[in-house]
């Protein structure tokens, strides 16, 4: 299924400048793609009201922690709608932090953060289609608190998300 959902040539050739620049200025290090999906959730209250939830710092603090704890060199690659939130919430440690503005393309972001080499993710299809796609067998932390317990939406899930989640993908 991976290989069915691909980009146009010109999508992968931009997302690669961006990940080469990178892999350039830092050698030797483990690249982790952060998708914080906030924006539209923090202003839409018919969204929250289905039962959509938003990513608190702590789950950002706890995920790096763990990619920190298991790679001697991680840089963290921030993307997401809210850049003024996360750069207010999500900490570098020694500089391990990059927060890059969104694309003009969607497309171009996704591709950029499936060609990390793991990823933390929140809550959406982008964040999961993005992970779905790293090949190999990525490292995929996501937001366990997704959706808000006895919410419309979470009707739609299982429990625990096992229909929707991957069983390698680690829930915090």
């Amino acid at each position: 299924m991976r290989q069915a959902v691909t980009f146009t040539d010109e999508i992968v050739r931009k997302a690669t400048v961006v990940i080469s620049r990178l892999k350039t200025a830092y050698p030797n290090t483990t690249l982790v793609g952060i998708h914080n999906r906030r924006g539209d959730l923090a202003k839409n209250k018919g969204l929250t009201r289905m039962g959509y939830m938003t990513a608190p710092p702590k789950f950002f603090n706890k995920s790096m922690t763990y990619f920190r704890e298991r790679f001697s060199r991680v840089l963290f690659i921030v993307l997401g709608e809210d850049r003024q939130w996360s750069s207010e919430n999500i900490h570098p440690v020694n500089d391990d932090v990059i927060f890059l503005q969104p694309t003009s393309s969607p497309a171009v972001d996704m591709q950029l953060l499936s060609m990390t080499d793991h990823m933390i993710r929140t809550v959406g299809t982008f964040g999961w289609w993005a992970a779905f796609k790293i090949p190999g067998r990525p490292t995929i932390v996501y937001l366990k608190d997704f959706v808000k317990k006895g919410s419309p939406l979470s009707k739609s899930y299982s429990a625990n998300a096992q229909d929707y989640m991957l069983p390698n993908w680690i829930a915090m």
